[in-house]
């Protein structure tokens, strides 16, 4: 190579160690696998704002009488400890959680399957407003402890269920069709030129 593309001292890129097979088998599964559908234009079909925003509405008004359903199944007192609010966000936490790998892994073209179940009925079913509402009312009871504690138990409890969520649903799938997870490792390792490492 000519001296004058050593200039200031930089290391062509060509004369850089290469990445371990492993790595870079592990880098293209990871870019070939879907994420979220709204950032893959190219996969899920533009929305139109309308019907949108008729699905969510209906998904809304359905996770929403849910949500009122427990509540009157499950009613609390004022500065009491609600389990009702703790059930319906973990709840809704965790098929939120279901609900995106089914649709990452399995319905990617599905245009409206999230908006109606993901943002309108888990949308409507969980709650923040009632969370909070709780917890001011445990405060004024003078149950700081009893407070501190749901707070806590709360956001535990929505963030296991979001982790659990995703490997049961991930699990599922590979045992639905176990080949395709297979096929995707055996795809991952192909190279972009096409040659196997």
């Amino acid at each position: 190579m000519p001296p004058d593309e050593f200039a200031g001292g930089d290391i062509p890129v060509a004369s850089t160690p290469a990445e371990p097979d492993r790595r870079k088998r592990l880098r293209l599964l990871v870019a070939r696998l879907p994420v979220d559908p709204d950032l893959a234009p190219a996969v899920t079909p533009p929305l139109r704002h309308g019907p949108t925003a008729v699905v969510v509405a209906v998904g809304g008004v359905a996770g929403a009488c849910a949500r009122h359903a427990l509540a009157l199944a499950w009613p609390h007192h004022a500065g009491t400890w609600p389990w009702s609010p703790l059930l319906t966000n973990v709840s809704g936490c965790l098929g939120l959680a279901v609900l995106l790998v089914v649709l990452a892994e399995r319905l990617p073209r599905a245009r409206y399957i999230r908006p109606l179940l993901g943002t309108g009925v888990l949308g409507g079913y969980t709650t923040f407003s009632t969370f909070t509402v709780d917890v001011v009312q445990m405060v004024h009871a003078e149950r700081l402890l009893s407070a501190a504690g749901y707070v806590v138990t709360m956001v535990v409890g929505m963030l296991f269920a979001v982790l659990l969520g995703l490997v049961l649903a991930r699990a599922a799938l590979r045992l639905a069709n176990p080949h395709r997870w297979h096929r995707q490792i055996r795809h991952a390792r192909v190279t972009p030129g096409g040659d196997r490492p």
